[in-house]
């Protein structure tokens, strides 16, 4: 009975550690993921760098002009991301900067 119970016991613990293995790689290949995400899809926060066409220009100055004016006077800025593409539509250069109180 006793070496039943130490047998299911070794097993109950092989396999512990085995799906905390298998979560620390789904770990890893998230952060791996988001990291990429992250990288690919930085854009630069500027007039200077907000238009390339001269037809656009003035609504990408004036949206960076609300954006900042937004962001001065918002007491609590939520950002909606899609959960389909949640990174895809994330700026992190943007979260950094407001974090960091540059953009105002």
């Amino acid at each position: 009975m006793c070496r039943q119970l130490l047998k299911k016991q070794n097993q109950m613990a092989h396999e512990a550690e085995k799906w905390q293995q298998l979560r620390d790689e789904q770990s890893e290949q998230r952060r791996l993921m988001i990291s990429k995400a992250t990288d690919n899809n930085r854009i630069e926060i500027s007039d200077d760098n907000a238009c390339s066409e001269a037809g656009s220009m003035g609504s990408r100055s004036w949206y960076f002009k609300e954006l900042r004016r937004v962001v001065d006077t918002a007491d609590v800025l939520l950002i909606v991301l899609d959960a389909r593409d949640p990174m895809g539509c994330r700026s992190i250069q943007l979260e950094h900067k407001i974090m960091d109180g540059q953009l105002s």
